[in-house]
């Protein structure tokens, strides 16, 4: 299990907020203004793996 194991080493503390990783744009790791996150689960376990946040359409575009 990848993901569960890194996220508590050094290198994978950027990406994250919390215990969910942040969304990259415009050159730099942000954190969603809508508060929001969605898990992502392990299609052969079918339990969560991670979770990502949410981010609405119009904030990539501004």
């Amino acid at each position: 299990m990848f993901f569960s194991s890194a996220v508590g080493s050094e290198t994978f503390k950027e990406l994250l907020d919390g215990d969910t990783y942040k969304f990259y744009s415009n050159g730099e790791w942000q954190v969603s203004t809508s508060g929001k996150s969605i898990g992502v689960l392990n299609p052969t376990t079918l339990k969560l793996q991670f979770k990502v946040q949410v981010i609405h359409e119009g904030f990539l575009y501004n």
